[in-house]
């Protein structure tokens, strides 16, 4: 089996880029990791970026065990760093970001999200939503998010994909623009990089409001 996986962002109209990405490759895994610097809050942006530096940090020191419980041990670790970040620099539970992170094990993914980043799977030209947003639907306002985690998102049982699928990590800024029909004819059509394609088609919408985009996928190409 092979996976391949790919990375992309664009600012938007925002003044300030505050998602981040990072992927991870070892011969046994992959790790790949989303968030997005809640924006409205002080620190998004190092929110964001604490948030991947403690995850990518605490899976890489304690890999391998048991995925589950590693990600969400990576969840709150995350959490405990980014509620003293803000304390920290004088905004007590003010500073937040959201999480989305995939480990992928042998033929096996696992996965974990915190507010409403999402990860959805592309399989066949269809593409399904795989996590729930911790957010109100008449606001948007997050209920969940690293900085004031109260719950997670995560399967009880890890997805085994089959060969062409893709799992697709995204910010808000590429959901909230494109409906799931355009995000999934975009990734069958994509010829070599599915995330800059997305990413790319973003862009060329030309929306004066755009948030800032980020989107990870992992392709099982065989």
């Amino acid at each position: 089996m092979h996976f391949s996986v790919y990375a992309a962002q664009a600012q938007g109209a925002r003044k300030r880029q505050e998602d981040r990405t990072a992927v991870e490759t070892t011969k046994e895994m992959t790790v790949a990791v989303l968030a997005d610097g809640m924006g409205g809050m002080p620190m998004g942006a190092e929110a964001a970026e604490e948030t991947i530096r403690t995850v990518t940090t605490f899976l890489g020191e304690n890999l391998p065990g048991d995925p589950r419980q590693l990600l969400l041990d990576a969840a709150t670790a995350a959490d405990r760093n980014v509620t003293r970040l803000g304390t920290r620099f004088g905004f007590p539970g003010l500073c937040g970001s959201t999480l989305v992170c995939v480990l992928v094990s042998g033929d096996l993914i696992w996965w974990l999200s915190v507010g409403d980043s999402r990860i959805y799977l592309y399989k066949k030209g269809d593409l399904a939503l795989l996590t729930t947003d911790h957010a109100t639907v008449s606001t948007g306002a997050l209920t969940s998010f690293i900085g004031g985690m109260s719950q997670v998102c995560m399967p009880a049982e890890p997805l085994k994909p089959e060969a062409g699928d893709m799992l697709l990590l995204a910010s808000d800024g590429l959901w909230n623009t494109f409906s799931e029909t355009a995000i999934a004819e975009t990734l069958a059509s994509a010829r070599s990089d599915p995330a800059q394609a997305l990413v790319q088609s973003v862009v060329a919408a030309e929306n004066p409001f755009q948030d800032n985009v980020s989107t990870v996928v992992i392709h099982r190409e065989s």
